[in-house]
């Protein structure tokens, strides 16, 4: 193998990982953004879930103050 073709090989191999260090760089941010997205999700989910029970609690009064009158 000439050291030309040598050369040309480190070149395309050097390429290749720049090219993969750059996809996983991309890759690291677009997971940080997804882990974000989802701490916000289960936040929503936490208050509607506390909503659902608040709701509930106050069906039950309702129903139960019905029963009184």
């Amino acid at each position: 193998m000439s050291f030309i073709s040598q050369a040309q090989g480190a070149i395309d191999t050097a390429a290749h990982f720049t090219t993969l260090e750059d996809r996983i760089s991309k890759l690291e941010e677009k997971n940080s953004q997804l882990e974000e997205r989802l701490v916000k999700t289960e936040a929503l989910l936490s208050q509607h879930s506390k909503w659902i029970r608040e709701q509930q609690i106050e069906q039950q009064r309702g129903i139960s103050d019905a029963h009184h009158v």
